[in-house]
């Protein structure tokens, strides 16, 4: 476990976007300590999405968003930063595990930049909201 995802989870630092090397934390044990410290969390695996409606719509399973999500960018961006609608409204937090995003980052930039953008939107706006983002490819490896 990291110390910074383990240090967002106890709240003693703020939620962040952090780089998540998925050989060294496997998703279940994320996900496991953030359970445990009472955050919702959802893995949003973008392995074979080729565009932005199957982005959108992998988002919207994945990530359990509302029925009215409006599969746009506004709309992503209103979801992530609303924990209004959170399935559970006792949740201290809520953690999405980013993986598989390489692909479609390679494919489609612009999207990705605007995606990425609105990750770290919903970091900052105080919905509690943190995101570990698979590291790419040689990231961090030796």
């Amino acid at each position: 476990m990291t110390k910074a995802l383990l240090a967002v989870l106890d709240g003693s630092a703020p939620p962040a976007v952090l780089p998540w090397s998925v050989p060294e934390l496997p998703a279940a044990k994320a996900q496991e300590a953030a359970r445990t410290a009472g955050w919702r969390t959802d893995l949003l695996d973008l392995a074979g999405v080729r565009d932005k409606p199957g982005f959108m719509d992998r988002c919207a399973v994945a990530l359990r968003l509302p029925d009215y999500f409006g599969r746009n960018w506004d709309a992503l961006d209103e979801c992530l930063g609303d924990p209004s609608w959170w399935p559970e409204q006792d949740a201290a937090g809520w953690l999405v595990l980013v993986r598989g995003w390489q692909e479609y980052a390679a494919e489609h930039p612009h999207d990705w930049v605007i995606a990425e953008q609105i990750l770290a939107d919903a970091v900052s706006d105080g919905a509690r909201v943190a995101v570990l983002l698979e590291e790419a490819a040689g990231v961090g490896q030796q």
